[in-house]
């Protein structure tokens, strides 16, 4: 009998679902980012549609991050419109472009005027523009850099500042929560920029904040509607500087982790190689990766990997040198890349599962197709 009902019910589905006003799928699809760390612990990369918040100090690298991310999602979507809010007013023509974002082709840059009632009425502009061409489905991604430098309406009027306390959480409270659904039905995705701060007590009239696992003693400007409203909620943190002679570039490790994340499990981990200059690296990202799961060893400056040799001798190499063999060598790039597929799948299975236990360590040498001779 219940068996029966139970068919009956999953035959019914359907108009049962039309009836309460449900949808006949999610929403919200993940968008790859072209960084395959930052898609691992995300859960599958941006979700579309929707809102994400990358807070850290300054100069930890949250606008290199972003802007990283929009120029992907550009160069994967010729049609995609990147709008920016620079409210810091740092963005330059040559900084953008060096992450394929071109002011006037595919990028709008907005830097003069911007508060926080402004900024929603032009992405209103932008959706009315959207739908009078018919061109509702175009992906947009819009930056908004930063909250902490955006100031709503009623404090640039008011002549005590202390009047105003509390007043642009509760304008970010609003239009977080009312332009959910906008950003779902106009195929907008936005990324917001903010800055860490100590916790400040001053009484009633301030906005509360709140205790949130992760940042400990630290919380962001603009009130606490943004922790809810985030998709996800990133903290991002310098690890260390690199001198330049082990990769050939200087830069740095960059640490984030995923306050709140709607697609994975939160509070994890990870972090990404990135050059001043250019940005996330890709291949090195991975290739310390390996290195920590012992796929990659290096004693004395010198680098091998297990199953790269030649006569029964592992080769040896610079480190410095590895990116030129990947792109050079085909059975270097044939292992390299074996490892990492069976690295990325582990560390999925980790997230997946416990989110606690250590990516394991290299015990074989995967299998891998030598190349064919020209």
């Amino acid at each position: 009998m219940a068996k029966a009902k139970k068919s009956k019910i999953k035959g019914l589905m359907s108009e049962l679902t039309a009836t309460l006003g449900g949808e006949d799928k999610s929403l919200i699809t993940l968008d790859p980012t072209g960084m395959s760390i930052y898609d691992l612990y995300s859960g599958g990369g941006l979700p579309t549609g929707d809102f994400t918040e990358f807070v850290g100090n300054p100069g930890a690298g949250k606008t290199t991050i972003a802007l990283q991310l929009l120029g992907n999602q550009a160069k994967r979507n010729p049609d995609a419109i990147i709008m920016i809010f620079d409210a810091e007013r740092s963005l330059t023509n040559d900084r953008l472009e060096s992450f394929g974002l071109n002011v006037g082709e595919n990028t709008i840059l907005v830097q003069r005027g911007i508060t926080v009632e402004r900024l929603f009425k032009r992405i209103d502009k932008l959706i009315e523009f959207k739908k009078d061409n018919k061109i509702q489905d175009a992906p947009v991604y819009v930056l908004w850099d930063s909250i902490a430098h955006t100031p709503s309406e009623k404090e640039l009027e008011v002549e005590d500042i202390n009047s105003a306390i509390g007043v642009k959480a509760k304008i970010m409270d609003h239009y977080l929560r009312t332009y959910h659904e906008y950003f779902v039905d106009n195929n907008i995705t936005m990324i917001a920029i903010n800055q860490l701060r100590d916790k400040v007590a001053m009484g009633n009239m301030y906005a509360k904040t709140i205790n949130l696992k992760g940042l400990g003693d630290r919380t962001v400007p603009g009130g606490r509607a943004q922790y809810f409203a985030a998709f996800h909620f990133v903290l991002f943190e310098k690890s260390g500087d690199l001198t330049g002679s082990e990769f050939g570039f200087k830069g740095y490790k960059l640490q984030g982790e995923f306050i709140k994340n709607k697609s994975a499990l939160p509070f994890e981990k990870f972090f990404l190689i990135v050059d001043y200059h250019n940005g996330v690296q890709e291949f090195w990202t991975k290739f310390i990766y390996l290195k920590e799961a012992k796929y990659v060893n290096i004693a004395g400056g010198w680098v091998t990997i297990k199953g790269y040799e030649a006569d029964g001798k592992m080769l040896k190499f610079r480190g410095a040198t590895a990116k030129e063999k990947y792109e050079n060598d085909e059975e270097f790039k044939a292992i390299f890349d074996a490892y990492w597929l069976k690295l990325s799948k582990t560390i999925q299975q980790v997230i997946q599962n416990s989110g606690h236990d250590e990516p394991e360590e290299a015990t074989e040498t995967p299998a891998v197709k030598a190349p064919t001779a020209s």
